[in-house]
């Protein structure tokens, strides 16, 4: 069995909702990837997709797993000292897994919350809106 094989259903037996992403990519490697918006991967897809020697990324889709269980993750791009500051705020948050993003510059804080606040619907993509950019002090050219 395959290391990528072996992350995934790591990640799957989670409870996590775990999809193909072309390699050293973002891009789902699926035709279409919005019915995982309302269920989760099975193993035998995620057995299909990491186990069959294509190269693939891992990709999480956020969504809402079971009634109360919504997984998100906090994107840190480019850190300036914003994860500190979290760290030091909220270090309720940092009892779990902390990853490091693809640049190496920032990092995924996973999450499981009971409420998903509502920000309306995106038109454009005919989903819920949630995706907010934070932008620090620094990151705006500020001191």
């Amino acid at each position: 069995m395959s290391e990528m094989l072996m992350s995934a259903l790591r990640f799957h037996n989670e409870g996590l909702n775990v999809i193909p992403v072309g390699y050293c990519q973002k891009k789902p490697a699926l035709p279409t990837w919005e019915e995982y918006h309302t269920r989760i991967s099975t193993v035998d897809e995620v057995k299909g997709w990491f186990g069959n020697g294509k190269l693939f990324n891992i990709g999480l889709v956020h969504c809402r797993l079971a009634a109360g269980d919504h997984y998100i993750s906090i994107d840190i791009d480019h850190d300036q000292g914003l994860l500190d500051s979290l760290k030091h705020l909220f270090a309720h948050l940092f009892t779990g897994r902390l990853e490091q993003s693809g640049s190496g510059e920032g990092y995924h804080i996973p999450l499981r919350i009971d409420h998903l606040p509502d920000f309306g619907i995106d038109t454009k993509h005919n989903r819920p809106r949630g995706n907010r950019t934070w932008k620090t002090r620094s990151s705006q050219g500020n001191p």
